[in-house]
This record gives structure tokens, C-alpha cells and sequence, in this order.
């Protein structure tokens, strides 16, 4: 996979996790959530990406965020920074 792809890949998740946040919970949707998770997940393991060598996942040249797994294997996101 290219990082073009894995940074749709995790701005996705980010977006998917934020609707959870705010009480979308359908089947379809945790479903979704979590094959995208899971994909997300294998991707940053493979790439050791931690709190200290974060993946930058980009919206735009200038627009972005941070995402690494933490010590449990769950993925954690920065806030989204603008350049």
C-alpha cells in the first residue's frame, strides 16, 4: 500500500470514530468501523508506527493528523494540524 492510501485509510477511521463519538451505532456502521480499524491497525504494526514515529495521514498538503497504536495495540489519533 501507498502512504496516499493508507492516509484515506486513516482519515476514514478518524471521521468513522468521530460519528461514533456522537452516537452513530447502526451495525453497518460499527461493522465498517471495524474492518477499517482492523486494515488501519495491520498497516501501522507492520510500519512500527508508535507515539514517538507517528504515520502523518494528510486530508490536503496542508491539513493533517497523527495516528500510531498505542502500547495495547489501539489506535490513537493526534489532533488534526494545519500547517
Amino acid at each position: 500500500m501507498n502512504k496516499a492510501h493508507i492516509s484515506e485509510l486513516a482519515i476514514y477511521w478518524y471521521f468513522l470514530s468521530l460519528q461514533l463519538d456522537s452516537g452513530a451505532e447502526s451495525d453497518e456502521f460499527l461493522d465498517e468501523l471495524i474492518e477499517i480499524g482492523s486494515r488501519l491497525k495491520a498497516f501501522l504494526s507492520c510500519g512500527q508506527y508508535t507515539a514517538l514515529n507517528p504515520f502523518q495521514a494528510l486530508t490536503s498538503e496542508s491539513v493533517g493528523i497523527a495516528v500510531w497504536l498505542d502500547d495495547k495495540g489501539d489506535i490513537q489519533v493526534g489532533e488534526l494540524s494545519v500547517k
